[in-house]
C-alpha cells in the first residue's frame, strides 16, 4: 500500500477539510438557506473522497479474483455512488440559492427537493446492495493488485447524463451572473464558484473519457483544489453571510413603534434607536444591524442573541466592515438591499456610520439606500446618528422621519 499512501492521504485530508468547511459555514449562519445549500454540496463530495480513500486502503493485500457486491471493496464502491448521484442536484441547488436567482421562500423548497432526491437515491442503492444486484456496475475483480470494475448501462445512460445536465445548468447560472451581476460582489462570488467547479469538472471528464490512463481516479483528487478555492471565498470574501435570520424570542402584542415599509427614520440617541430596533425584531420581524459598538455589548444589552449584526471597525475581523474602503463602501448598501429584498418586512439599523466615515461618503451611501427602499417599498431603515452631526446631515435627514 506504500505506493497508494500519498493518494489515500490526499483523499482523506480533502474529504475531511471540505466537510469541516461545510460545518463551519453552517455553524456561522445556521438559519441560512444558502449555508444549508453549501453544506449539502460539501456532504456528497466529502463522502466521495473519504469512501474512495477507504476503498483504496482495502485494495492492497486483497487476493486476485472475482468479487461479489457484498465483499467490502465493491460494497464501499457502490455506496460511493450515493454521493455521486447527489452531486448534480446539490450543485444546482447551491447555484440557485446563492446567486440571487430565486426568492427566499423558493430556496426552502429547492432544499427540500434536494433532500428528497438524496433519500430516494440512498434507498435505491441500499436496496440493490442488500439484494446483491448491482445496477451501477456489472462486475468487480482484483487483478495484480488493481481493482477493476465494469460499469453498466444505468451508469452511462442515466447517472452521467442526469448529473452533467444539472451541473451544466448550474454552470450556466454562474456564467449568467458573471455577465449579468446585480452588483460587483455577485460577479466575484460567481467567479469563485466557476473557479471552484472547473478543476473537478475537468478531472472527471478526463477520467470518464480515459484521455489519459491514470492508475487512480483523479476526480476526487481535483476536489482538493476546489476545497482550497471555496475556503478562500468563505474565509476572505465572506460568502454565504447575507441571509435573513429571525430566531429571537418572540414577544406577544404590538411593537411600541410602528414603522412604515419602505421608509427611513432617524434618532440622535443610539440607545433609544437600539431599543426600537430590538423591540421590533422581538415582535416577529427580521432584523440586521450595523454599529460602531462592540457586538457582544449590543447582544447582551438588548437581547439580540441571534440577529445578524456587523461592526464598523478598521481591524476587519469576522463580522466587521470598514466603509472607508471602497469595496466595503459598496458592500454596505448591497447587503441592506439584498436583505430587504429577501425579506421585505424587515428592520435595518445603521449606527455610528456618520462618525466612522466622511459625511460626504455617509450621504452618498444613505441616499442610495433611501431611494432604493422608497422605490421598492421594502424594509425599514433606522439611522442612529450623532446629535452633533444633525445640522451637517440636514440634507439627508430631511428625507427621514425623526423618532
Amino acid at each position: 500500500m506504500t505506493d497508494l499512501l500519498p493518494y489515500i492521504s490526499v483523499l482523506a485530508i480533502t474529504g475531511l477539510a471540505l466537510l469541516g468547511l461545510g460545518f463551519y459555514v453552517l455553524h456561522t449562519n445556521k438559519s441560512s438557506s444558502t449555508s444549508r445549500a453549501f453544506f449539502m454540496m460539501t456532504l456528497p463530495v466529502a463522502a466521495w473522497c473519504i469512501l474512495a480513500a477507504a476503498s483504496n486502503t482495502m485494495i492492497k493485500g486483497t487476493a486476485d479474483g472475482v468479487l461479489s457486491l457484498r465483499d467490502p471493496i465493491p460494497l464501499v464502491d457502490e455506496f460511493t455512488f450515493i454521493a455521486v448521484v447527489l452531486i448534480g442536484p446539490a450543485f444546482l441547488n447551491l447555484m440557485l440559492t446563492n446567486l440571487g436567482i430565486v426568492s427566499s421562500e423558493k430556496k426552502k423548497w429547492i432544499n427540500r427537493i434536494t433532500i428528497a432526491i438524496a433519500m430516494v437515491s440512498a434507498g435505491v442503492i441500499t436496496y440493490q446492495a442488500l439484494a446483491n444486484t448491482p445496477i451501477l456496475h456489472t462486475s468487480f475483480k482484483i487483478e495484480n493488485g488493481a481493482y477493476i470494475t465494469e460499469r453498466g448501462r444505468f451508469f452511462y445512460n442515466y447517472l452521467v447524463p442526469a448529473n452533467y445536465s444539472l451541473i451544466l445548468a448550474g454552470i450556466g447560472l454562474i456564467i449568467y451572473r458573471i455577465f449579468k451581476p446585480r452588483h460587483i460582489l455577485e460577479r466575484r462570488h460567481a467567479l469563485i464558484f466557476f473557479a471552484a467547479v472547473i478543476p473537478a469538472l475537468i478531472g472527471n471528464i478526463v477520467q470518464l473519457t480515459q484521455l489519459h490512463n491514470f492508475p487512480v481516479d483523479i476526480t476526487p483528487l481535483s476536489f482538493g483544489l476546489t476545497t482550497i478555492i471555496f475556503a478562500v471565498g468563505v474565509m476572505k470574501y465572506g460568502m454565504f453571510i447575507v441571509e435573513p435570520v429571525r430566531e429571537e424570542t418572540i414577544e406577544e402584542g404590538e411593537a411600541r413603534v410602528d414603522l412604515s415599509l419602505g421608509m427611513q427614520f432617524y434618532v440622535s440617541d443610539p440607545e433609544y434607536g437600539f431599543e426600537i430596533f430590538a423591540d421590533i425584531v422581538k415582535h416577529d420581524t427580521y432584523g440586521m444591524g450595523f454599529t460602531t459598538k462592540e457586538l457582544p455589548h449590543i447582544r447582551t444589552t438588548y437581547g439580540l442573541e441571534k440577529t445578524l449584526l456587523f461592526q464598523f471597525n478598521k481591524e476587519l475581523k469576522r463580522d466587521m466592515l470598514d466603509p472607508n474602503i471602497q469595496e466595503h463602501k459598496e458592500l454596505l448598501p448591497f447587503m441592506i438591499k439584498v436583505f430587504a429584498k429577501e425579506e421585505p418586512d424587515s428592520i435595518l439599523i445603521v449606527h455610528g456610520l456618520d462618525d466612522f466615515v466622511e459625511l460626504n461618503a455617509f450621504t452618498e451611501m444613505i441616499k442610495d439606500i433611501n431611494s432604493w427602499m422608497r422605490k421598492e417599498k421594502k424594509g425599514r431603515l433606522l439611522l442612529a446618528v450623532n446629535e452633533e452631526n444633525t445640522d451637517a446631515l440636514n440634507d439627508i435627514l430631511a428625507d427621514c422621519i425623526p423618532l
